[in-house]
């Protein structure tokens, strides 16, 4: 551009500032340095401040930033002080502006420095009025080069309006995408302006922003009025001083969720994140803290430090703001959906999980609410998804919603920290675990005593079902797996079981008329640090085997061989043998005194037991029984059938017909 020149010399003015405490305005990222050039204008009195960019196809993507206003202009008188003093500036004694028309924002200085952090040569060309009718024109022009001076040039008469004009040239590129000059070309550069300008903008509303030519308007971008209340918190060196908390809720998404430190006139000092604990998720907040505290006792570099208990108090109660919102929201969608039809469940719960099942939809579609199909027979369609997943497996619920309603990736961060936070989709999966396991507990009884035993083949029915379900004999064993090594050492000593006995991986290998075999299970784990290692190994003898002193003479000395061996080294030993009856000469030796009713041996080294199916699933349904009604579910044999039937899992055998039912 090109500046007015004079008669005079142009004056030199140095900034008495340490080169690190210049590097972190130069650092700022641009959205920030917008953000106090604004200010500065909004502190001189302005009526109309206008951002204009202009854009290239150059690697920042920015070509010149300039900020407008209509104030009152720089003073030439006061120049040297406005440029020259950082962190003494005229607005640290005066908290209002030239003609008491506004509260001032600034009090340090830092305007020029922010500019520095846009621009490599920044120029100032203000128009200030001396005298009635009389106006000069001043041009300050700086360089990154030498950030720590700035040149004055002499002023000139000038019949131009008031105000100042800031040209930004030869923007700053950086690597870093946050500091990249392109960011204020984004959708969301204006939104994050306005949240700082908000509460300003409505306090004073003759007061007018535009960005790139659009009105930073609140008004029209906020959800009926702000909530505004006393907080408790006192300072005690300004005890008589009452901090007020005002929310906004925005219309649209915004691209930060911050608290914002003002004075009591709402012009805004300090922001500061909403921590992690706080989840808003897909709400669309911004907090104001209004306070004459922050003037009057500064302490702003690292606000999150003195105001501390502040910031915790003002956190608490957008959590119960936000808590409240969406029960108002979810109360008046429920309403909705029940009138149209599409709500997934027709009655009332009547459990502590149908509870839970609703309470966990209700979050799930107050967070993804903005997806929700907007057609009744979609919304129904995927209502409908949402409740089954629910009900037969939440742990997916996440990558079904993602699926079904493609959520935006914020959304869907929203609520996969929000199942995993909460109990309720715990709860869920515990239900459900526990119907499975006692839905399997019927299915295996129904094939070793009742009336699918003599359907039941034991290759093809019994044994695999009892080799998915290792929990059946402790549930310490149903996350492990099987090891090579283990089924190396246990194929080695298998003969001593019998000709008939081969490991569960076998089966798949046999021919089908092979239907006798005893199957034997194993599963390890290898302990860390003092965790001791432990084995496991389950014989499980066909159901017309009487248990006697012939198999268990067999599972004893091939326990001894196993422990015996050197492969695997020093372990714990758990073997288990398991059948339909106990032959009564074999009931005596099983119950020595000192050890358990069942336990044949038990050493420091291993342990073998002898088991009937009938207590084994008796002690596992006892358990699962009673987690079931601290649950306080209702199951019913009927509805147990009818989900088996359904089901149709791949253990279970021709289903009887007429009115027999699996669980008589």
């Amino acid at each position: 551009m090109s500046a007015l020149v004079l008669a005079g010399k142009p004056r030199i003015v140095q900034l008495q500032v340490g080169e690190d405490h210049l590097e972190q305005f130069l650092r700022a990222d641009p959205i920030k340095c917008v953000e106090e050039l604004v200010w500065n204008a909004l502190d001189a009195e302005a009526t109309l401040v206008s951002i204009e960019i202009d854009e290239n196809s150059a690697i920042s993507g920015v070509s010149e930033i300039r900020v407008i206003d209509n104030g009152h202009g720089l003073d030439p008188e006061l120049c040297a002080e406005f440029f020259g003093y950082q962190g003494n500036s005229w607005k640290k004694s005066q908290h209002r502006s030239k003609n008491g028309l506004r509260p001032v924002h600034g009090r340090n200085g830092e305007g020029r420095l922010y500019a520095l952090g846009l621009s490599a040569t920044p120029c100032w060309s203000s128009v200030f009025e001396t005298a009635p009718g009389t106006k000069v024109k001043t041009v300050v022009t700086a360089s990154r080069a030498t950030p720590n001076r700035c040149e004055i040039l002499p002023s000139a008469p000038s019949d131009e309006p008031t105000g100042t004009r800031i040209e930004l040239p030869a923007l700053q590129v950086s690597a870093d995408t946050a500091r990249h000059p392109g960011v204020l070309l984004l959708d969301s550069a204006p939104e994050k302006l306005m949240d700082a300008l908000a509460a300003y903008l409505l306090a004073f509303p003759d007061s007018v922003v535009r960005y790139r030519g659009a009105v930073l308007d609140p008004k029209k971008q906020i959800v009926g009025e702000p909530v505004e209340l006393e907080l408790t918190f006192r300072h005690e060196d300004c005890p008589d001083l009452v901090p007020t908390l005002a929310i906004y809720e925005w219309t649209r998404e915004r691209p930060g969720k911050s608290i914002f430190l003002c004075t009591e006139d709402a012009v805004a000092l300090a922001e500061v994140p909403l921590s992690k604990a706080v989840r808003v998720r897909s709400a669309s907040l911004t907090c104001y803290v209004k306070w004459a505290g922050f003037r009057q006792l500064g302490r702003l570099e690292v606000p999150e430090v003195p105001y501390r208990e502040m910031i915790d108090e003002v956190e608490r109660h957008l959590s119960d703001y936000v808590t409240d919102r969406e029960n108002r929201l979810l109360g008046s969608a429920e309403a909705q959906w029940r009138k149209e039809e599409t709500y997934p469940w027709k009655s009332e719960p009547t459990n502590l999980v149908e509870q839970a099942e609703r309470d966990l939809f209700a979050v799930v579609a107050t967070v993804a609410r903005r997806r929700i199909p907007k057609k009744l027979d979609d919304r129904k369609t995927v209502f409908a998804l949402l409740r089954a997943t629910l009900e037969s497996n939440p742990s997916s619920l996440s990558r079904i919603i993602k699926e079904v309603l493609r959520l935006e990736p914020a959304e869907q961060a929203d609520l996969d920290e929000l199942l995993n936070s909460t109990s309720l989709s715990k709860i869920i999966s515990m239900a459900t675990e526990v119907a499975r396991r006692l839905d399997t507990v019927r299915m295996l009884e129904s094939m070793i005593y009742g009336p699918l035993a003599d359907d039941s083949n034991e290759r093809d029915n019994i044994h695999p079902l009892v080799a998915e379900n290792p929990w059946l004999f402790g549930d310490e064993w149903s996350l492990l797996t099987s090891e090579v090594s283990l089924k190396t050492l246990l194929t080695k000593h298998l003969p001593q079981l019998g000709e008939d006995a081969v490991l569960e991986h076998q089966l798949l290998g046999l021919p089908a008329e092979r239907k006798r075999v005893d199957v034997v299970l194993e599963r390890g784990f290898q302990g860390e640090g003092n965790v001791e290692s432990r084995r496991l190994v389950v014989e499980l003898k066909s159901p017309s085997v009487v248990l006697g002193r012939t198999e268990a003479e067999q599972i004893e000395e091939y326990a001894r061989l196993i422990v015996d061996d050197p492969s695997l080294g020093p372990t714990k030993w758990d073997f288990l043998l398991v059948g339909k009856k106990i032959d009564e000469k074999l009931r005596p030796r099983l119950s020595n005194t000192g050890l358990p009713p069942g336990v044949a041996i038990r050493n420091d080294r291993y342990k073998v037991e002898v088991l009937e199916w009938g207590e084994q699933l008796d002690r596992v349904r006892r358990r699962l029984i009673y987690i079931q009604k601290e649950l306080a579910l209702n199951d019913s044999p009927d509805e147990a059938m009818a989900r088996l039937s359904k089901k149709r899992t791949k253990w279970l055998p021709v289903m009887p017909t007429a009115q027999t039912s699996l669980l008589d």
